[in-house]
């Protein structure tokens, strides 16, 4: 068995030979010297190192001697990365002076025009081509025209002021022309329009003694079902769900799931996932899937520890379907075999209603709620 004790300088647990009682070793962590237990429990302090003063000076002497070698050989001898000579002046290479840069010309800036801000507001909208040169596109500007039509730009912009005229063509006789049998197509067009509105369907001509109004009947708007938050649902189902062991006597079914959803399903198309009903699963995964059948309109809830439970349910009358499923019984039948009814009436709401049972016990019944009175529901199974 070997000698266990740990480092005096590191507290390293250490195991060595019984060999090695009583000697002086070095430890593998710190590297300090530690003397080994003897076999009787007894530690004997680590000796002193001495400091032998003819080997110090054996060892200057070799040291010694290496320097001379070097200093012996000749500079063919030695190589550049051994030896640098310390008195070796530094060579430092002068670089070409870089050339005087040009002097880069710049454009003086254009001369500010002043501009008068108690210039008067322009009164015509003159539409043309300006004959400012440096202007290739055609212009909108806004001059003080006189009668006939002319202006003067006074946009600084441009490079100054120039002249633009209103545009002749507009002033021609069969352009006017055709503006003119353009209104009246449109002004017919519309008459006519309204006429045939007039013979439209009798319920919407005009009926007398109603003031010459004509008679509109409007389609009758669907009734829509209320919406109510959850926080306004109220207590609607109580009860107390039991199951009978093996010994004749009833016990609570604590744990047990009891899920209430409408006959008339609400919402969309999509299906429950059923792992947040199973019995094994914790209390977040139930609020999920709880959360999922409150908004097609039902709810759930789980027996406590005497098997009570209370379901709220959304304050309005409905018929609803209640499932039941035990904790702790299971039924007779496998568990691939659900009643017609049941399997159809889970089928519209769960993804698998097979995995929604399983093995278990469970009870399908119906309820009808009136919005306001709790109505009992109890259940033990056998």
């Amino acid at each position: 068995m070997p000698i266990k004790f740990r480092c005096q300088h590191c507290r390293q647990f250490l195991g060595i030979s019984r060999s090695k009682a009583g000697d002086v070793v070095d430890c593998p962590t710190c590297g300090r010297s530690v003397r080994v237990p003897n076999l009787d429990g007894t530690v004997p302090p680590v000796p002193e190192p001495k400091l032998d003063v003819h080997e110090l000076a054996g060892a200057l002497d070799e040291l010694a001697k290496i320097g001379d070698e070097t200093a012996g050989q000749t500079g063919d001898d030695r190589s550049s990365d051994a030896f640098v000579p310390a008195h070796q002046p530094l060579v430092v290479k002068e670089l070409a002076p870089l050339p005087r840069p040009e002097p880069i010309s710049l454009e003086p800036p254009p001369e500010a025009v002043p501009i008068d801000i108690h210039e008067k507001p322009s009164r015509r909208v003159a539409v043309g081509r300006v004959s400012n040169p440096s202007v290739q596109e055609d212009s909108i500007a806004v001059a003080n025209a006189d009668e006939g039509g002319h202006g003067r730009v006074g946009n600084p912009s441009y490079g100054g002021r120039a002249e633009v005229s209103f545009p002749a063509v507009l002033k021609s006789w069969p352009v006017l022309a055709a503006l003119l049998a353009s209104a009246l197509a449109a002004f017919a067009s519309g008459w006519v329009v309204g006429g045939l509105d007039r013979s439209g369907p009798p319920e919407q001509r005009a009926a007398p003694g109603n003031g010459g109004k004509p008679i509109v009947k409007h389609p009758t708007a669907p009734q829509l079902q209320p919406v109510y938050h959850p926080d306004s649902w109220q207590t609607a189902v109580k009860g107390q769900i039991t199951y009978r062991t093996s010994d004749g006597k009833n016990r609570p079914d604590e744990g047990a799931r009891i899920l209430i959803f409408p006959e008339t399903r609400q919402g969309g198309l999509a299906k429950l996932p059923v792992a947040g009903f199973w019995a094994a699963a914790n209390e977040a995964d139930f609020r999920v899937a709880q959360a999922g059948l409150r908004e097609l309109g039902g709810n759930a809830a789980l027996a406590d520890a005497e098997g009570n439970f209370a379901v709220k349910l959304p304050p309005s009358s409905a018929n609803y379907h209640v499932i039941a499923i035990s904790h702790y019984k299971e039924r007779d039948l496998p568990n691939d075999e659900l009643p017609p009814s049941t399997q159809s009436v889970l089928a519209s709401y769960f993804e698998s209603p097979r995995g929604l049972i399983r093995k278990l016990a469970f009870k399908h019944g119906q309820l009808k709620y009136d919005g306001g009175k709790v109505e009992p529901w109890n259940h033990s199974f056998e």
